[in-house]
């Protein structure tokens, strides 16, 4: 059986017969490709372990075995919702002792993580292609289809183990208010949404921002979701008290991401430990922008994918130090070990903020160095190191807000009310407008919910607890997506006809709303949903009555009657009143 050959020594190959070079080295020399991937690993592994030896990221034992997991590829993770549990239990049970590939390779056992319901297969994203292509009847491969059919209908969710626990530690409710302040690619925001009652998620690259929405608008919840698009170190308050702001923060600052080595390995190219340190000042307004927009008594988890404590437990330390925070204990995460937070660290071998020069202090903070005061318990902190349940290297702090902070004095003045109704902002409705009733022959009043028009062809829902989130800003978001679409409405041209201009033929168009297939749009109207097939295309729409003539939407006429022609439709009150009596003695029609 011939051998799968590396796809970088491909490319590389490729390059050099392009440029006319040989392809390996002359006989009898000992000639090393420089650019080679395994070099690359090798020289940024070789300034990872003199950069963390000293930090006491790992025992000395341990390090043999951290270097060789950042080797590895990152195994196939995925987070599983509680309607597919069911299906992938079947699996489970199969591959619970392992299997052997058809390349002879023995793959683990999955392993399954139930504080956030996320389950590790025991190979990469290439060895399970592979098996699919050689063994397409294996278990494996079968789980990989099923992988790939799932996650297309949104059952699960591709995500690393140690990204989901940030939200799992937060303890949300279905009535708890959610601010992801950083949340590209959005795998947080999906997983928050399932269980807190709005969600808002701010992203400040624009291309980002549409892509976390197209990815989020996808879901059952949408209608608890907003996409918004600001800085996070600037994002619009008001600033958290007993009463305002938010009940859940999640702040995933950029980082350096040396945790994602095994997810990117090209990363090695360009690592250097400098990257840290020239993150740090912006990681921590970040992490005071997000205390400040927290409610008291609030939690909020701060987190990074990097190993560098001038990106975690320093920027932690000056966090607590100014606003008056606590750490709390992360609950226990069921089947994942960790370590503890540092409590000490050096900085590029200075040994303190004294003494800097006049250069040094344009690159250095004095928040890098380890605090002096020993009752922050930064040892509260969790890291997630590969080796340890084989996986990525991660960071995370559970904070709570104790006190209303910054205080009154410390604040920004609050924009007059002239100049936020001046400014663009979201109109909500509590009605549904009456051209849409016209065409559907729907309720004009919503169960629950608002409805937010945006364009002129479109209208989205908007559960309650979004539009209170939404409603209490001090100035307005600037929204990329909010809620899911209800209604749509597609124009029509008339009749051909040449004598007529462009100007007129516009003039004439004409068109008919329709409603979406959101499921909470439709329970909103009090409408059902339908699951065949046939009837499900048509229950969108309005239809008229041949009894009593009137324009009624789909689901007041039953499964029958929309696949029946329509000058035979009838709803379903006329067929209540002209549907025949039963006798209850004998169960005979009676005249």
């Amino acid at each position: 059986m011939k051998r799968a050959r590396s796809k970088h020594l491909f490319s590389r190959k490729r390059k050099q017969s392009a440029a006319g070079e040989p392809h390996c080295p002359a006989p009898g020399t000992e000639e090393v490709y420089v650019n080679s991937f395994g070099t690359i690993i090798t020289e940024g592994l070789r300034r990872f372990e003199e950069h963390y030896r000293p930090q006491c990221l790992a025992d000395g034992s341990e390090w043999a075995k951290l270097a060789h997991s950042l080797r590895q590829p990152l195994p196939v993770a995925f987070r599983v919702s509680k309607e597919a549990w069911s299906q992938l239990e079947h699996f489970h049970e199969e591959l619970k002792d392992g299997c052997t590939t058809a390349w002879g390779r023995f793959v683990p056992a999955p392993r399954y993580f139930p504080f956030s319901r996320t389950m590790s297969l025991g190979c990469d994203a290439k060895t399970l292609r592979q098996e699919q292509m050689e063994n397409p009847k294996s278990a494996l491969s079968q789980l990989g289809q099923w992988l790939t059919k799932s996650s297309a209908e949104g059952r699960i969710s591709r995500q690393e183990v140690v990204s989901t626990v940030p939200v799992a530690v937060l303890r949300l409710e279905p009535h708890h208010v959610v601010l992801d302040l950083c949340a590209a690619p959005g795998s947080k925001t999906l997983q928050a949404l399932e269980l807190a009652g709005a969600v808002i998620a701010n992203e400040l690259s624009a291309s980002r921002a549409c892509v976390l929405a197209r990815r989020c608008t996808l879901q059952e919840r949408a209608a608890s979701l907003a996409v918004v698009q600001h800085k996070a170190q600037t994002f619009p308050g008001p600033c958290g008290d007993k009463t305002r702001g938010f009940d859940r923060i999640i702040c995933d600052v950029p980082c350096s991401g040396d945790g994602t080595m095994r997810k990117h390995p090209e990363k090695w190219r360009s690592w250097s430990p400098h990257l840290g340190r020239e993150l740090h000042s912006r990681q921590l307004q970040i992490a005071l922008r997000a205390m400040a927009l927290l409610k008291v008594g609030g939690l909020m988890t701060y987190s990074t994918c990097s190993f560098n404590p001038l990106e975690n437990e320093a920027v932690v330390a000056a966090l607590l130090l100014r606003t008056g925070a606590v750490l709390e204990v992360v609950p226990d995460l069921q089947g994942l070990p960790t370590r503890p937070g540092l409590t000490t660290w050096t900085v590029e071998e200075l040994h303190g903020p004294e003494g800097l020069t006049k250069a040094q202090r344009k690159r250095f903070r004095r928040s890098m160095w380890p605090p002096d005061c020993a009752d922050l318990h930064l040892e509260r902190c969790v890291r997630c190191l590969p080796f340890l349940a084989n996986t990525g290297g991660f960071f995370v702090a559970l904070l709570r807000k104790e006190k209303p902070w910054p205080t009154e004095c410390e604040r920004r003045p609050t924009p007059t009310l002239q100049s936020i109704q001046g400014s663009s902002s979201l109109q909500f409705l509590d009605q549904v407008p009456q051209d849409v009733t016209r065409d559907l022959g729907i309720p004009t009043t919503l169960d629950t919910g608002s409805l937010v028009q945006r364009g002129a062809n479109k209208l989205f829902y908007c559960s309650d607890h979004l539009v209170s989130a939404l409603q209490e800003r001090e100035k307005p978001l600037s929204v990329i997506a909010v809620g899911t679409c209800a209604f749509r409405f597609q124009r029509s041209l008339g009749p051909p006809s040449i004598s007529i201009g462009r100007q007129q033929r516009n003039n004439l168009r004409r068109g008919k709303w329709f409603l979406t297939k959101g499921a909470d749009s439709m329970k909103a109207v009090k409408l059902r949903k339908e699951t065949n097939a046939t009837a499900a295309k048509k229950i969108l729409e309005g239809h008229t009555c041949s009894v009593c003539g009137l324009h009624r939407h789909g689901s007041l006429f039953s499964r029958k009657m929309l696949t029946r022609p329509p000058s035979k439709r009838k709803c379903s009150d006329c067929m209540a009143k002209r549907a025949p009596k039963k006798c209850q003695c004998c169960r005979v029609s009676a005249s």
